[in-house]
């Protein structure tokens, strides 16, 4: 087995050192431009963190940014499991238009620089109301699309953002696009070829 396949089987085990491990979960929903995004935080209990990977100090509070757009964050519950077995805090949240979000129907409120200043808005309020900074910084994990939102944040907001500039830690980029144009043009070119070929074998 691959380490990818043996790390995959790992996350898809059930939580079951939860029941040891007391965990925080907190569920909550903050207004942005004028919708609501809800959000939810795993925070390990301080003391059991520090007996699960003896250690003094917790590990770095980790943010995840989910794919799509349009895909809420359920799929990547898994990585909570990091919030029990290394003591670290997990912030999801469903960006606007999916899961438990609000879904606005002006198209405007999906651009890429839009979702961005969403970003930008619930890391700031995680780090004014759930301690996000606290330990001395946090991680930014995106998969796909969120891979994609977060490059976005850290190139066009970094300058602009005491919170960035002082507390990002890392940016981890999972099975994302580097060109999210070209990744456009590679899937209209796949739906064009399927359409094709369903109408070759009708005729």
């Amino acid at each position: 087995l691959t380490h990818q396949m043996l790390f995959q089987a790992r996350l898809r085990q059930p939580l079951k050192v939860l029941a040891a491990v007391p965990v925080e979960k907190v569920e909550s929903t903050l207004s942005v431009r004028g919708h609501s995004i809800w959000y939810q935080v795993l925070r390990p209990d301080p003391s059991a963190a520090a007996r699960v990977k003896n250690r003094a100090v917790p590990a770095l509070p980790l943010v995840v940014l989910h794919g799509g757009p349009g895909v809420p964050h359920d799929y990547l519950e898994p990585i909570g499991r990091i919030a029990v077995e290394a003591g670290r805090t997990v912030f999801f949240y469903d960006q606007l238009g999916c899961g438990n979000s609000d879904s606005p129907e002006d198209e405007a409120f999906y651009s890429t620089q839009q979702c961005a200043e969403d970003c930008l808005s619930m890391l700031q309020h995680f780090a004014d109301f759930h301690r996000l900074g606290d330990l001395g910084g946090f991680h930014l994990f995106g998969q796909s699309w969120g891979g994609c939102l977060a490059a976005d944040v850290v190139l066009n907001k970094f300058e602009s953002s005491p919170l960035l500039k002082d507390k990002l830690a890392s940016v981890v980029l999972a099975s994302s696009p580097s060109s999210p144009l070209k990744a456009m043009d590679a899937a209209r070119g796949l739906i064009d070829t399927y359409f094709n070929e369903t109408e070759d074998m009708s005729n």
